[in-house]
């Protein structure tokens, strides 16, 4: 296992220190037109091919970053995977995570894989591009051993620690996100009803709303209802996009339901606030604005496409749902808006 431990020794030293900035002042803060990026080189898996790419044997990457500040930051990070005969891998989405201040993370070669899209067990080979606003410390542990057959347990012949170094990199950052998402303003759509419908389809305005149904609080979005008034629940969704370095994201909503607001989502994760879900026992009060339903939402969100669904069960007769909803964010705005 030497040509492992030499190849390992010799290849880390370019992996990271190839990218040191000079010694500054621990958690930096980037000037707001750039990030410091840190580019980690991970090697994960068994590699059976005695084809001259690496030397066989099961090798493994753990990355640990800690955030130095004083403050909460959230990390960006994405992998760029490498292909043998010089073809460009895949890159994958960008994802992000939260971490405290003081606090450390480990990204794994699980990690890795699920993130790139990798089977559990396949060898994977590139690069990780970690992002933030405020520089970190950010260690590389490479460990391999000698290759292993299916159901055996690994074994570590060599290890290597390497510090990661960052490098400030210039960025064009979104801009401030300023948007709504209310009812008969934005795209909300139907996507299940109780008549069973399978397709989704565009919630419709109500053009004149019941006199009971409250006018004051859905100004300025509109009541919008579905294609039945059948006793059951109906499932209303909206989507937004916010741009990969989204910061500071706030979504404040008001809403009401005839005859009960039963559930919200946003990404699939269930949300609760004041009045949501609205009380079982008290249907008039959940549409003549006496149990006006309100959250603000500042964590859940994603890069890309966000959905935000709610769910209204009508114990017949008129059916309906309004929300008031903005979106903000000190950055985050897409191309073309944040509803869609």
């Amino acid at each position: 296992m030497r040509s492992i431990a030499r190849w390992i020794r010799r290849s880390a030293v370019a992996w990271c220190l190839g990218l040191a900035l000079a010694p500054e002042a621990a958690a930096q803060v980037a000037p707001r037109d750039s990030v410091f990026r840190y580019n980690v080189k991970f090697v994960c898996g068994p590699y059976r091919e005695a084809n001259g790419v690496m030397a066989l044997g099961q090798y493994f990457t753990a990355i640990n970053v800690r955030n130095l500040s004083s403050s909460e930051v959230v990390i960006r990070k994405r992998f760029a995977r490498s292909e043998p005969l010089e073809r460009a891998g895949q890159l994958s989405p960008t994802f992000r995570s939260p971490l405290p201040a003081g606090r450390a993370l480990n990204i794994g070669c699980q990690d890795i894989r699920d993130h790139a899209g990798v089977p559990p067990t396949a060898f994977a080979e590139g690069f990780a591009e970690i992002d933030s606003e405020r520089q970190l410390e950010v260690t590389a542990v490479y460990t391999a051993g000698p290759w292993q057959r299916p159901g055996q347990t690994p074994s570590v012949s060599t290890m290597d620690v390497e510090d990661c170094r960052g490098v400030r990199v210039a960025v064009q950052p979104c801009p401030a996100l300023r948007d709504s998402l209310h009812t008969g303003v934005a795209n909300w759509r139907v996507v299940s009803d109780p008549a069973g419908s399978t397709q989704p389809y565009a919630a419709q305005v109500v053009a004149q709303p019941p006199s009971s149904w409250s006018q004051t609080h859905a100004a300025p979005a509109r009541w919008v209802t579905g294609h039945t008034e059948s006793t059951g629940v109906t499932v209303y969704e909206v989507d937004f996009c916010l741009c990969e370095d989204f910061a500071d994201v706030r979504l404040d909503l008001a809403m009401l339901g005839d005859n009960q607001i039963t559930e919200v989502r946003l990404n699939t994760n269930p949300v609760t606030g004041t009045n949501l879900p609205q009380p079982a026992g008290n249907p008039a009060g959940n549409f003549n604005g006496a149990n006006l339903g309100t959250l603000s939402l500042t964590t859940g969100f994603v890069a890309g496409t966000n959905t935000l669904r709610v769910s209204v069960r009508n114990a017949g007769g008129a059916t309906g749902l309004v929300v008031n909803a903005r979106l903000r964010g000190r950055r985050g705005a897409c191309p073309g808006g944040a509803g869609s």
